[in-house]
Formats: C-alpha cells, sequence, structure tokens
C-alpha cells in the first residue's frame, strides 16, 4: 500500500462496510458496522464490529463478527499441572478481584453476553504473551495464547 492505495494484482475483498475504487482507495464508510447480539441465557448484550457478510451454501446472508471488546476467560493455577478455568460459581465470588485487576493496567471488566470481556487499550509486549494448554488431557489439543493480568 501507498498512500491509501494498492497498485498491482487483484483488489482483496475489503471489510463489511467499505467500498473501494478500482485502485483500491476507499470511497464509501458505512455509518454502521457495529451490531448488538444478545444472548438468550442471561439477556446480556455483546456489542460485535461485523467483519464479513457472505452468502451461505443455502443462499442465507451471514455476519462474520468479531466483539468489540476483547473476551477475557479467567482461569486459575494449578501449580505444576497447568492452568483451568475457574467455574461460574466461583466467578461470581471473585468478579471484584477481577475488575480490580484489570483496572490496575486500565482496563474495564465487562460481563457481556456469551462471555466476559475487557474494554480498554489491550497492549501487552510480546514477552508477557503466554502459551496455555487445556488441562484436560486431551490429545492433539492446540494451545492458546493469553496474557496473565494478576496473579
Amino acid at each position: 500500500f501507498a498512500g491509501g492505495t494498492r497498485s498491482g494484482g487483484a483488489m482483496p475483498k475489503p471489510p463489511a462496510g467499505f467500498v473501494l475504487d478500482d485502485q483500491g482507495r476507499c470511497i464509501a464508510a458505512a455509518s454502521k458496522r457495529i451490531v448488538t447480539i444478545i444472548d438468550d441465557a442471561n439477556n446480556r448484550p455483546l456489542e460485535c464490529i461485523i467483519r464479513r457478510v457472505f452468502s451461505s451454501t443455502q443462499d442465507h446472508e451471514c455476519l462474520l463478527l468479531c466483539p468489540v471488546d476483547m473476551p477475557v476467560q479467567v482461569l486459575k493455577s494449578t501449580n505444576f499441572s497447568g492452568w483451568i478455568a475457574v467455574d461460574d460459581d466461583q466467578i461470581k465470588q471473585i468478579i471484584p478481584s477481577v475488575a480490580y485487576a484489570l483496572a490496575r493496567v486500565h482496563m474495564h471488566f465487562v460481563e457481556s453476553g456469551f462471555c466476559y470481556t475487557a474494554r480498554g487499550g489491550f497492549c501487552f509486549p510480546e514477552d508477557a504473551i503466554q502459551e496455555f494448554h487445556d488441562s484436560s488431557g486431551g490429545s492433539g489439543e492446540a494451545p492458546f495464547e493469553g496474557v496473565e493480568i494478576c496473579n
């Protein structure tokens, strides 16, 4: 890209809500690219950015959504054997501590629909990212990455 344009080759499809001209310049942007979905289980909202609009094989219009806020998972250490998810009953008891830990790094804990999220500048150096493995012992499980907010 040079100055907001792309030269040579086929143009990639832009994210949902944007229109590019033949030169790759953005000529239009939708005013509303955020949708709110409601979790039927707890009636809480989750705001999402519309990343893509596409048609399914049955020709239904579909949306690829990405949460506006960073999804978070609260884990506890099992000392030497890894990490496990904190169950729902324990989460309710420690929400003030979770909110405090996030506030210390300038983030806000949100009880969103479908998951807990953190709002704010989620910026951590590369060396703060840790690799976690599921403690269920399943073979072939891919590790996932996360950042330890507090210990």
